[in-house]
């Protein structure tokens, strides 16, 4: 009698490109199952595929090996692409494990990847960012110029420390209040 063993998960670290943002090794994790490829780009966002949703993979990139994820979804970037030290040993993984672009999944499984697709890949919404950012200058600004206009010597601290605190507090609140973290 004879014993295979089936991979069931195939996980490595790599790099990658996902639109215009790049991360190098090891701040991309790519996780495969049967059922679901996805990959983690640290802050650069979390990216998930159904087998039906990829159209092929290609190999990219002459002196940065990487596979290119040639996909369906609307709402990612069209070009993604996973790269490690061995591009060739990822593609044998990926097959390995079962995952084949186009093959079918049960309705819950597609489902539940529809939803973490829909939430978007990118960490960070890019409004809220700017909100914070204009906010944070005009609080600076606006503060040495009352400084200066008042004729005040010296370093202008308090600016300085509003701007700190009100960016601790929108830490915080990103830790505390849901309406926030979303």
């Amino acid at each position: 009698m004879q014993w295979y063993l089936i991979m069931t998960e195939y996980e490595v670290t790599g790099g990658g490109q996902i639109g215009r943002f790049s991360a190098t090794w090891p701040f991309v994790k790519l996780s495969v199952t049967p059922n679901r490829l996805e990959i983690n780009a640290s802050i650069g966002g979390k990216y998930v595929f159904a087998p039906d949703d990829i159209i092929s993979f290609d190999y990219a990139g002459s002196f940065k090996p990487g596979i290119r994820i040639n996909h369906r979804v609307a709402n990612y970037s069209s070009n993604i692409v996973f790269s490690s030290f061995s591009s060739r040993d990822v593609m044998a993984g990926i097959m390995e494990v079962g995952f084949t672009p186009g093959k079918s999944i049960s309705a819950v499984d597609k489902m539940e990847i529809v939803q973490l697709q829909e939430s978007g890949g990118f960490a960070f919404k890019l409004k809220p960012i700017i909100a914070i950012i204009v906010i944070w200058n005009v609080i600076i600004v606006g503060g040495i110029a009352m400084f200066v206009s008042n004729g005040q010597k010296g370093f202008p601290v308090l600016p300085i420390q509003c701007a700190t605190g009100f960016m601790i507090l929108v830490c915080l609140g990103m830790l505390i209040i849901n309406h926030l973290q979303k």
